[in-house]
């Protein structure tokens, strides 16, 4: 087998892999309520700036990152053309980049809360 026959897996495929490894669950459940409680105090359109002061301090960066690509994948979250708010990220480095909107969808949010 030569190197052009090998398939890698895509971003989507090793995010959506992340998201259903059972160690990652509690930081998958965790980031969901963060979403929610960040979606109703500050309506359908947020930021991770809105999130992160609701997710717990032991949560993997790492997970919470693949879930804003596997929620967009899914259509949970919509990312707008808008990155002009900076980041407040301390612990990733993203600290001071643009921070992506993003739109969310009600009804599938509250699906995939309930599904975890």
């Amino acid at each position: 087998m030569t190197a052009d026959q090998l398939a890698f897996p895509s971003v989507g495929e090793v995010t959506a892999l992340i998201s259903i490894d059972p160690s990652n669950r509690s930081t998958v459940v965790a980031f969901l309520a963060a979403l929610q409680a960040a979606v109703d105090e500050h309506g359908r359109q947020i930021t991770a700036n809105h999130v992160r002061p609701y997710l717990p301090s032991w949560v993997n960066p790492r997970v919470v990152s693949a879930q804003y690509k596997v929620l967009q994948g899914c259509g949970v979250l919509t990312r707008l053309d808008r990155a002009d708010e900076p980041s407040r990220d301390r612990r990733g480095r993203n600290g001071n980049k643009g921070c992506p909107w993003y739109r969310a969808d009600l009804g599938l949010l509250e699906k995939a809360r309930r599904e975890g």
